[in-house]
Order: C-alpha cells, then sequence, then structure tokens
C-alpha cells in the first residue's frame, strides 16, 4: 500500500496534537507552505489536510524517536530534540519519511539495490526472484537499482536448456516492462471515463492506443482529494480484465492489479480488483465534473449560390438542450444527399411551441412539422444543407439508438452545458419513477456516460438493464438511469432541472420519506461515528468492570449510535444529516462524508483480455474512473548498470536509442580503472564473459568510451559510474563488491541495502554578520545522525521481502548530506566554481563527515557497532579505513575549527563505529523549497530570476521571482531602487547577472548560476567535496548548447583523475533537438492527416520538393522551421518541430505548421508568398511569459520565432521588430531555462542532482 494515499492519512493520534500545539508557528514562506500541504500533510477522507504542518514535524519527530526506549533513552526528550531540529529548518530526512513516517506502512526508505545472478529460478537472487522482490518495492512507492553484469552475453550457450542466451538488455528490457505493467498500479479499458480538466474523456481520447509505454502530456485530473496534474499517460497493451459489478450498476474493468478505495471500519483502504469480495464498498466523488466552453467550427459553402444561415459558434446552454433533445428523439439523416435532422416532440409536452422557437433561434432556418398517423407525437425537421454540415463538422449527430452516445464536446464543456444537455435527454426520453427522474435508452454506452456525467453534478444513480421480453416488448435491452437518493434529487434539481411547464416539475418538489431513505448508504458505520460515541461517553460508574452502566452527555445521541453501531439498521446520509441538524455534539465529531458516495461489490469475473491504458498523477496517485476512486499506474523509479567489460556493452549503451524503450530505467554504464587507463593511452580492451571469465572479444576502449560520449552528449544518458573509486572506499568488502547506485547515483549499496538519507540546511547556519556558526552547525550534524540512525530501527521496509530489513541492520549505511551550499557561498562572499569555492565546499564536507563519524562512534559506545564490522574496513581489531584527506591543501580560513582525525580513529580502535557509511549528498528537490533555500543539495543556484505559477482560486498568476539574496547584496552595495529594477528586468531575461554592468564587480564574480560556471569548475566542485563523502554525489554538470562531444568526454577523464564515484552531463537543449530516437515518431507525426472529400480540394502534394530548413531559438526550445517549394519556386508548405515527439509543445508547433501548409495549398486569390507575408504579419510580434534576446534577436514566443523563420525565407525585414533601445546595444547571452514542466507548464524544468524539477511551481520527479 502506497504511503502517500489518503486512506491511511485522516487518522491522528492524541500524542501529536498535544506535542505540536504546544509549540509556535514554522517559519515557512508562502511557497514551502504549498509544497508542504501538496506532498507532505496528511489528508482526510474530505481531501482537506487532517494535520499542521507542525502536528507533521511532531509526527515524524515522534516515530523517529520511538526507536530510543529500546536502548533506555528519553524519548520524550530526544522527540522534542527533533522537532526542533526539523521546525527550525536545519535537517530535513528524506520525502518517504515525511509521508511513511507515523503510517501502516511505515516505509521510511526511497530505494533499494537488489542482486541479479545469472539464473532463472533455482537461486533467491535470479533474474526472477530478483524481479518479484523489485516489484513487491515498488508497490509501496520504492525505486530500485540493478546491475546486470552478472548474466551471460547475448548468444552464449545456455547447456541446461541447449539454446542461447538472451543476455542483459533483453532482461533489462523484460524488468521495464515489468515494471510498466505492475510494479506500481493497474490498468482500466481504453472507454472507461475519466474526469478531468477537459471534461468528461475516455482513456483512448487521452492516450495513442498505436502507440505503447509512456505518453507525456500535461492534464488535470479530479481526485478524492481535489485536482492533480497527471504528467503522463501509459498505454499498458493487451492485459487480462476483471469486470467489477456493483448493486447500483455502475460497472468498472481493468486488469487484476489494479486498486480502487474502498471503506472499512478504519476508513477508507487501497483493494485491488482481484482482492474485492462481494458487499465490499467502493468510493465514488461525486461532483466532479469540468469543463470548457467549446468554439464551433464552421461549414463552408457547397457551391456559390447557397444561402449560409447564422449558425452558434460556441456550444451554448440552448444548443445543448437541443442536442439532448436529438440524441434522445430524434435524428440526423444518414444519406449524403438527405439534409434533414429533425427532433420529435409530444402532443402534451410544452416544447410543441417552444422547440420552434428554440430552432429559429439556433439556426435560423425553415421548421417542418410531420404528423404520422396515430402517432402521439411530431417531428419537427429542419432540411438545410448547412445545419446538417454544421452539426456533422461539430461531431454533434446522432447515431442509431443502439450506439447513440454523448457528443464528446458535450462531455468537455462546462458543467451548466452539461446539465442542458441532460435536460433535453430526460424530456425526449425521460420519465418519473415515484418522484425521481428516470432516463431510458437502448445504448449501453449512452445509459454508461449520461449515468457518469449525472455523477460528476452530483447525483447519485442506479443504473440497471431489462432483457427483452422481460417488462418490455423489443429485440434489444433497455437501460434505465435513475436518480437515487434526496442528495441525487436536490443536485439533479440545481444542475439539470426543467421548465416549470414540463413533466418533471413534479420532481421539483418532491419530498422524499427521509426515514425509509435506504439509496444512500454509508458502509461501516463504526467509522462514522465511533468518534461522536467515543467524545459524548462518560467514565463508566458500577466499578465492576461489566462495561454496563455508562454516562453520557447525549443519552438519546447515544442510544441512536448504538443501534447503527450494533448493525440493528443501517446508517444512510438522511440517517447522518439529522443526528447532524439535531445534535452540536455530532457535528462536531462525526467524520465528514463531504462529497463521498458509496457503491457495493455485487459481483467480479473475469471478461478476457483487452487492450488497457492508464494515467500517472502526481502527489497522491488517484483519478476518477467514472467517478470511483481508483489508483493511478507510477512510472517507478529503477537504475540498470552494466560493467563496461561485458561483452554487450554497445548493446547497453545503445538501448535507449529509440524514444520509449527502457522508459522505466536510467542507466549508467560502470567503468573500471583498467577501461579508463585504456582510454587515455589508446589501448584495446577485453570484454569479458562474465558466466566464465573467459574473453569474448577485443575492442578498441575509445570506441566503447566514444560510444558512451555521443549518448551522453545528446540526451544524457548513460551516466559513468567509477566502480573502482567506489569500492577502494567500501567498507564492508567481506561482504559484497559495489555494483550498483539507487536510481539518482549518489547511493552505492551492496544488496537488498536501502538509502537512509537527510540533508543539513547550510543556510540555516549563517550568522547575520555572513560568517558560518561551526558551533551550531556541529550540534545539527551530531544529532541528524542520531536521527538517521533511529531511522535504521523505525523503517518497517517492506515485510515480504525480509532480506531488505536484514542488509539494513547488518551495515546500518545512512547518508548525511547538505543542501543550501549555494545560498551559503552567497552570503559568504565566495565564487562557486573558483579555487575558493572548491575549498569551502571541500571544508564543509570534510566537517560533516568527521561529526557525523565522532557520532556514529559514539553511538557504538552505546548501543553497540553495526553487526558486520568484523572483517570491514572499520574492524577495530584490524582497522583498514584511513582519514580522508582533501585534494589540495586547505588555504582560506573561514573560522572552521581544527578537526582531529586521530580521535576518530582512536575511538574506532576502542568502540567501533555504528554505521557502516555515514554520509551521502542526494537530491534535494522538494526538501529544499521547503526550506526555503534558492540552491538544491550541492548545485549553485541554477537562476537569480524566474517567474513562479501560483494557482488562485482556479486563476494562473505569474509572480515574477528575484533571489532575495542577490536583492540583498545589491541594497548592501547601495544600488538604487530605479537601478535595481532595470537590473531585475535584464536579469529575468537570462537568469544570470554576468552581462549586466550595474551589477557591481564583486556581486557578479560572487552571484554565478549555473550557466556561468565551466564545466571543468562543475567536476573540480564535485571533487572537492567527494574527497570527504564515503558514499557519493548527486550532482550533475551542465554544458551549454554549443558544447560538442569532446567537451563531455574532457569532463569524464577529468572526474575519474580526481578520484569522483560517478558523473551525469546535461547538454543544455538536448533533450529538445530532434535527433536519432525521435525520427520514427516525428515522421509519423507529420504524414497529413486524412480529411473527408470537400466540394474543392487543396493543391496534391508533389512525390518530391525542394525546401530549406532554419534553427532559430525560442523559449520552448530550439525551432526547427522547414519551408518547401514547388516547381514555381512558391512557398508550399511548413514543417515546424519544437520539443520531443509527443509533447504538448511538438502538438502545438506541429499544429501552426499543418495551419500555414493548409492556408498556402488551398484556393485563393493571392499567391502563396502573398499569402506566406500575411501569416508572418499575424505571427510576429505575439508576446508570451518569457521572451529572449534584445532587439532584432528579440524572440518573444514560439510563434514569433517561427515568424521569424520565414521572413528570414521570404528574404523580407520584420516590419514587427520592436525598436532597438538605444541605450543598451549590447546583446545578452541567452539563457536556456529548461524543459516545459508537466504541472505549470512552463518553460523552466532543469535537471539539477541528477532528477528534475521546475524552479516556477516546484514541481519535482524526486
Amino acid at each position: 500500500m502506497d504511503q502517500r494515499i489518503n486512506a491511511n492519512m485522516h487518522v491522528m493520534t492524541s500524542p501529536a496534537r498535544s506535542s505540536a500545539s504546544t509549540h509556535s508557528p514554522i517559519q515557512l514562506s508562502s511557497n514551502a507552505r504549498v509544497v508542504l500541504e501538496k506532498r507532505y500533510l496528511r489528508r482526510g477522507l474530505d481531501g482537506k489536510p487532517a494535520e499542521t504542518p507542525e502536528e507533521m514535524f511532531d509526527r515524524v519527530a515522534r516515530t523517529i524517536a520511538e526507536p530510543e526506549a529500546r536502548y533506555g533513552g528519553d524519548v520524550s526528550a530526544l522527540r522534542e530534540q527533533f522537532y526542533s531540529l526539523l521546525t527550525n529548518l536545519q535537517f530535513f530526512p528524506n520525502s518517504p519519511t515525511f509521508t511513511g513516517a507515523g503510517t501502516p506502512l511505515g516505509q521510511l526508505a526511497a530505494c533499494f539495490v537488489l542482486p541479479i545472478t545469472d539464473d532463472m529460478g533455482r537461486d533467491s537472487r535470479g533474474i526472477f526472484s530478483t524481479l518479484r522482490a523489485a516489484a513487491l518495492i515498488q508497490q509501496t512507492g520504492g525505486g530500485n537499482g540493478f546491475s546486470f553484469s552478472r548474466l551471460r552475453p547475448r548468444g552464449d550457450r545456455v547447456h541446461t536448456s541447449a539454446g542461447v542466451a538472451t543476455g542483459p538488455v533483453g532482461f533489462l528490457r523484460v524488468y521495464d516492462t515489468a515494471f510498466g505493467e505492475v510494479a506500481q498500479g493497474g490498468c482500466l479499458l481504453p472507454a472507461t471515463l475519466v474526469f478531468t480538466g477537459n471534461g468528461l474523456l475516455r482513456l483512448d481520447e487521452i492516450a495513442d492506443v498505436q502507440k505503447p509505454g509512456w505518453q507525456a502530456h500535461t492534464l488535470q485530473v479530479a481526485t478524492d482529494e481535489g485536482w492533480r496534474s497527471s504528467p503522463r499517460a501509459f498505454n499498458n497493451g493487451v492485459a487480462p480484465i476483471l469486470r467489477i459489478h456493483t448493486r447500483e450498476g455502475v460497472s468498472l474493468a481493468g486488469t487484476p492489479e489494479h486498486r480502487v478505495k474502498v471503506m472499512t471500519d478504519e476508513g477508507p483502504r487501497w483493494r485491488t480488483l482481484e482482492e474485492l469480495e462481494p458487499g465490499d464498498w467502493i468510493m465514488v466523488q461525486l461532483g466532479q465534473h469540468c469543463g470548457q466552453i467549446q468554439s464551433l467550427r464552421q461549414p463552408t459553402k457547397g457551391h456559390g449560390n447557397q444561402v449560409m444561415p447564422q449558425l452558434p459558434s460556441v456550444l451554448d446552454e440552448d444548443l445543448a438542450f437541443f442536442m439532448g433533445c436529438l440524441v434522445g428523439d430524434g435524428f440526423v439523416a444518414a444519406q449524403q444527399d438527405d439534409h434533414r435532422v429533425g427532433v420529435s416532440v409530444s402532443h402534451t409536452s410544452y416544447l410543441m411551441s417552444e422547440m420552434p422557437l428554440l430552432l429559429e433561434r439556433l439556426f435560423g432556418v425553415p421548421v417542418h412539422v410531420q404528423q404520422k398517423p396515430d402517432d402521439r407525437s411530431v417531428t419537427l425537421v429542419m432540411d438545410n444543407r448547412a445545419v446538417k454540415d454544421f452539426l456533422s463538422l461539430n461531431a454533434l449527430t446522432k447515431a442509431r439508438s443502439r450506439d447513440a452516445s454523448v457528443p464528446r464536446l458535450i462531455r468537455q464543456s462546462p458543467p451548466e452545458i452539461v446539465g442542458a444537455f441532460l435536460r433535453g435527454l430526460f424530456e425526449a426520453d425521460g420519465s418519473l419513477s415515484n418522484g425521481y427522474p428516470n432516463f431510458t435508452t437502448t445504448s449501453p454506452r449512452l445509459a454508461e456516460e449520461v449515468a457518469t456525467l449525472l455523477i460528476g453534478l452530483g447525483c447519485p444513480v442506479h443504473l440497471r438493464s431489462v432483457t427483452p421480453g422481460v417488462t418490455h416488448y423489443g429485440k434489444n435491452a433497455v437501460y434505465h438511469v435513475r436518480i437515487t437518493s434526496t442528495v441525487g434529487l436536490q443536485a439533479w434539481r440545481n444542475s439539470v432541472g426543467c421548465d416549470p411547464r414540463s413533466r418533471f416539475a413534479v420532481s421539483m418538489a418532491w419530498e422524499s420519506d427521509l426515514r425509509r431513505e435506504s439509496s444512500y448508504v454509508l458502509p461501516h458505520a463504526r467509522y462514522w461515528l465511533q468518534p461522536v460515541l467515543d467524545a459524548i461517553t462518560l467514565e463508566q460508574v458500577d466499578a465492576r468492570g461489566r462495561g454496563i452502566n455508562f454516562r453520557s452527555r447525549e443519552p438519546r445521541l447515544r442510544r441512536t449510535l448504538l443501534r447503527y453501531l450494533r448493525g440493528d439498521r443501517e446508517l444512510t446520509r438522511s440517517g447522518y444529516d439529522s443526528m447532524f441538524q439535531r445534535y452540536a455534539d455530532f457535528a462536531d465529531h462525526a467524520m465528514p462524508p463531504k462529497d463521498q458516495w458509496f457503491v457495493q461489490v455485487a459481483g467480479v469475473e473475469a471478461q478476457g483480455e483487452s487492450l488497457t491504458l492508464d494515467l500517472e498523477v502526481d502527489d497522491n496517485h488517484t483519478y476518477l474512473a467514472y467517478g470511483m476512486v481508483t489508483h493511478n499506474t507510477r512510472r517507478g523509479a529503477n537504475m540498470g548498470v552494466l560493467r563496461v567489460d561485458h561483452p554487450d556493452i554497445f548493446d547497453f549503451i545503445r538501448c535507449k536509442e529509440k524514444e520509449g524503450n527502457v522508459s522505466n530505467f536510467n542507466i549508467s554504464v560502470g567503468a573500471t580503472d583498467a577501461f579508463m587507463h585504456a582510454v587515455e593511452n589508446d589501448e584495446d580492451f577485453e570484454l569479458v564473459n562474465p558466466r566464465d571469465g573467459k574473453v569474448w572479444r577485443v575492442v578498441r576502449a575509445r570506441e566503447i568510451f566514444n560510444e558512451i560520449v555521443k549518448f551522453a552528449h545528446h540526451n544524457g544518458e548513460p551516466g559513468l559510474l567509477f566502480l573502482d573509486a567506489a569500492n577502494r572506499q567500501n567498507p564492508v568488502p567481506h561482504l559484497y563488491e559495489l555494483e550498483a547506485t539507487n536510481p539518482c547515483g549518489e547511493q552505492y549499496l551492496g544488496p537488498y541495502e536501502n538509502c537512509c538519507l537527510g540533508s543539513i540546511n547550510l543556510a540555516q547556519f549563517v550568522t547575520d554578520d555572513d560568517k558560518m556558526d561551526w558551533e551550531r552547525l556541529r550540534q545539527a550534524i551530531e544529532l541528524s545522525t542520531h536521527f538517521l540512525d533511529n531511522v535504521v530501527d523505525a523503517n518497517k521496509y517492506v515485510p515480504a521481502v525480509p532480506e531488505l530489513s536484514e542488509a539494513a541492520h547488518r551495515a546500518r549505511r545512512i547518508g548525511l548530506g547538505i543542501m543550501g551550499l549555494g545560498d551559503t557561498m552567497y552570503r559568504l562572499g565566495v565564487r562557486y566554481g573558483s579555487h575558493a569555492g572548491e575549498d569551502f565546499a571541500g571544508q564543509v564536507m570534510e566537517f560533516v563527515r568527521y561529526h557525523a563519524m565522532k557520532t556514529s562512534i559514539d553511538l557504538a559506545r552505546t548501543r553497540g557497532a553495526f553487526s558486520a564490522i568484523k572483517g570491514s574496513l572499520y574492524d577495530p581489531e584490524h582497522l583498514r579505513w584511513t582519514p580522508p584527506v582533501p585534494l589540495e591543501v586547505f588555504t582560506h580560513d573561514w573560522g572552521r575549527p581544527k578537526l582531529d582525525w586521530s580521535e576518530i580513529v582512536a575511538g574506532i580502535k576502542k568502540y567501533g563505529i555504528r554505521n557502516a557509511a555515514q554520509t551521502t549528498v542526494a537530491p534535494t528537490g522538494t526538501i529544499a523549497t521547503v526550506a526555503g533555500v534558492e540552491s538544491y543539495g550541492c548545485e549553485p543556484v541554477f537562476a537569480l530570476a524566474y517567474t513562479r505559477h501560483v494557482n488562485d482560486q482556479g486563476k494562473d498568476l505569474q509572480l515574477d521571482y528575484v533571489s532575495p539574496l542577490f536583492e540583498r547584496a545589491l541594497k548592501q552595495a547601495k544600488v538604487d531602487e530605479a537601478t535595481r529594477k532595470s537590473i531585475f528586468d535584464k536579469v529575468m531575461l537570462t537568469g544570470t547577472c554576468q552581462d549586466i554592468d550595474a551589477v557591481p564587480e564583486k556581486i557578479r564574480d560572487t552571484f554565478v548560476v549555473a550557466s556561468d560556471i565551466m564545466p571543468e569548475e562543475h567536476v573540480r566542485m564535485q571533487a572537492a567535496m567527494q574527497a570527504f563523502v564515503d558514499n557519493s554525489l548527486s550532482k550533475t554538470i551542465n554544458f551549454p548548447e554549443t558544447a560538442a562531444a569532446d567537451d563531455v568526454s574532457k569532463a569524464y577523464l577529468l572526474a575519474w583523475k580526481l578520484g569522483c564515484k560517478g558523473i551525469t552531463v546535461y547538454v543544455a537543449g538536448s533533450r529538445d533537438q530532434v535527433v536519432l530516437e525521435t525520427k520514427e515518431t516525428a515522421d509519423a507525426a507529420r504524414k497529413v492527416a486524412t480529411v473527408e472529400p470537400e466540394p474543392y480540394a487543396k493543391k496534391p502534394r508533389p512525390r518530391a520538393v525542394n525546401g530549406a530548413t532554419y534553427e532559430i531559438a525560442t523559449p520552448l526550445g530550439k525551432a526547427y522551421v522547414t519551408i518547401n517549394r514547388n516547381g514555381d519556386e512558391q512557398p508550399f508548405e511548413v514543417f515546424c518541430n519544437v520539443g520531443k515527439a509527443g509533447s504538448d509543445t511538438a502538438a502545438v508547433s506541429e499544429a501552426i505548421g499543418r495551419l500555414i501548409s493548409f492556408a498556402l495549398r488551398m484556393p485563393s486569390p493571392l499567391t502563396p508568398t502573398e499569402r506566406l507575408q500575411e501569416i508572418v504579419d499575424q505571427l510576429g510580434g505575439i508576446g508570451g511569459g518569457r521572451p529572449m534576446g534584445f532587439g532584432l534577436q528579440r524572440v518573444r514566443s514560439l510563434p514569433d520565432g517561427i515568424a521569424q523563420a520565414l521572413s528570414e525565407d521570404l528574404g523580407t525585414v520584420r516590419q514587427h521588430a520592436s525598436r532597438i533601445e538605444e541605450a543598451d546595444t549590447k546583446q545578452l547571452q541567452l539563457f536556456k531555462i529548461g524543459d516545459l514542466c508537466p504541472e505549470c507548464g512552463q518553460a523552466s524544468f532543469v535537471n539539477e542532482e541528477g532528477c528534475r524539477k521546475c524552479y516556477s511551481c516546484g514541481h519535482s520527479e524526486c
């Protein structure tokens, strides 16, 4: 069960509330509070936070302090110390500790490393045994790292089967496919209806059924905790299916492992479809429909004499009502030359007079009345080609009755439009059943869509089917959708309603008998009512302990509650509401149902196999399927490693060449010193079969190295791990050789070991006079080390994989790191990347390592050393560990106390050490945002200014963010306000202050950002810290877009020579380029869409055309604009490519190109050149949120950039260019912020710390 689910988050123990309530509010920034509430606070059943930030921190402090009891310590005192450490923002553990502490799941580790041996079933560490363990871990939200290096190469003989081996890359793909399908969620049928920000959509309207695997998109989806972002969809392929039937008629079909939220006595819990049993109650979230007003396409004249009516331009309530009548009891002629559209109206309906008026308002064409003999209705018919074409063009048509459906534009419209459609539908095919509206149809799809739309409007419903010959005549089953319960009737009145003259007017005044209502059950009454009973019950007075005589301050309420709790009667929503209105104690203490409704499982049946799809959803990982609360598929975080001397190394390096391949893994090559020496000397290198140790083949080392560099330069993968450097500091070589890391690459781990990580916030230890407070830092390091050691004991791991707990306790690895290094260096006036910067970073990490080890020795004295210490580097009897030394002698003095490493050596010899490893610098994306620092982990600040997006009551507010430290420095330098504003405007464009003369030179020298730092400086900073980190660091070496592959090669060699244990590079814009892996996707996307024949046709495309492609930088990445010309040298078509194929940016750019091409190829009195110039004039000058450059080089937006490329091709001068600012002729170097964020859509999604995060909204993939 996922630790982040709502199910475990509504119950708070009283100690947490009482303790946290005694503390003052924590000093958090507004952005930090938003992120903290979104990611870490437990939520109640109503989706709202069930704890304050103070209570959250106390929950974590309490849970991590509890293991102190087993060592005889003072739990209460330590809890208070941990609480102070956290709330003073001095130290944060990794995110799973915040989300898992104090929950039934109790999983506090983010990632694990699992072993893989060359065995198919006999070995517990074999290929498929490990796959099972990995799947169990991923179901808890954890990630995994693997080394595939022990698997025999592809093509090697398998003697037991007389076959040949698949090889490590083949099994890497097996793992990748398995994780995509089962690791962290199941999938549903393509027709499943989902509530999104774009309306009620089918999954196959969100995901491409032809494209397997993950598909990026930007989408908001409704959950039981409010709206969340969905960054991608998943095509799971064909899989076995189970269908869940409910007594209310609502059903759901998906893979057996797909989870839904069910109600229990303890509250909501997740259960897979295969675990559901008859009688279980599934949670449904009511009232979540959302949509936008839909614009409508207009038909063109069929011939020159055709008279065109004035047709609606948007889908409004009048048109929606008409569509409801049309779908319910109307027709659109099927024959192409038959232009009739008609609706039938009963003689007794008020629509006999109103429908003709409505048709006149909507279409303004003649209406004919047709009357069939002995028929109690008339048909109002319009015979107009334009009207029929208009409806067909917008897919507002009517299929035959059995195949009728709700038009997609209706499903994507706002609630008031949906309500008008349903109002018309009920008028056409509805009836009354004991005062409740009922809709009848022979179309199962229409019934399902209507029921789901009603759920989206807040109406509980009952859906039933009647087979032919039971209660009706005919050949087809009939489906009834009936509004149920007082809640449903009131929601129908508010959202659908009827005309006072309608036969449904009875429903508007109907009063149901609340005492007999049973259609809206609140199952498991104990969950809802027990808190009330506990609150009103007083102490027992009979003193005999028989529990007979209880006092209550509300005896009548108590008797009522006991009837429900004993099961004498069923708790319904009307019964709940009655007690809520009558008793103040009930209102104060009962669990609130809000907009939850529950449907009861009637049965589960296998339904063969089908294509299955799913969504990934940020934060709470849920979405609503037919209103039912379901758990999404989550893309697992995994690392795949292969040694460089494996025969399949070339296949491994290229395994992600095609986009979408191995999408659930990061990959890294494990390089050895022997390989790096061979590269340096351009020597041969042996590839060895791990099965028998024999040489498989010999290649030039640089051939492998160049391939690694080529792909890393091209998209950042594979990473490079230096295995020998890691194993030289492996504290337990007698247990294992280090072969793999966690998914982010900073933590080398042995088999089954986990990441137990936390980070010191260095910025909190800078004094008001900009000096380091080393004493307070020492105290925080000691307490943080104690905290992480307690996490080892408090973690529940994954009980189904006992090896995880055993490995954790055997070596007790922890990883204390830092965050806010860049902030601290700003305050101290130290330039990141300078020699002084290397010196300072090295001194800080030495100080952290020293006091972490000192504390670990103290813990060993009182608790004992880690159990595997005998034979390790730290074995007191044969101590092989030696104190770390800096790469270069420290030459700067920041007032740091001297460190006596001989005391550490003496302490280990006397007491041993508690933790086999003590330090790691891990990614800090989310925790750094909550801590309020500008720089993550050990990275420099990425930008001094940018635009941050804030959601304010549904509106997107763009707030300009400027580094407070940068602003403070300018004020201290006495830069006046007007100059500061001018500086901020320029920094907002580039992110850096380096080319702005108005910034004092000393400030320019100190306030560098990631793009100002040379790659070599990045590497040297990493190496300076690595010297004092016994695990590794998560850091990205950023290269500019102009970097060549040779630049990456030099960085790799330098990192190895300086003793780094790994390196990750990122070339700006490399993920936006039109590169090899996107060629197939791009070619497919360029195919001209098939359109229905029109009365006139666009020019056909010749088999071959000539053209030119222009490259231009835009705020959303490099744009490649291709203009092709025909034989007359006239522009004929335009292709626009920006961003990765399949992304929203690519879709928008492709759409612009298609529209331009369409305009060029259609008949027109203007020549194509003249038309293209008109298009340039329209697109040029369109502004966006982040313009780039100045003067003639200014690019305001993607459309403006495309216009510039078209203008260059035409050989014309841009008339729309902004005037050159004479006062500033120096061209600033443009600063590429990043990719599009899947949550806020801003181009500020950057690679840092081996992770991706957004500077605009705080979204992080870590």
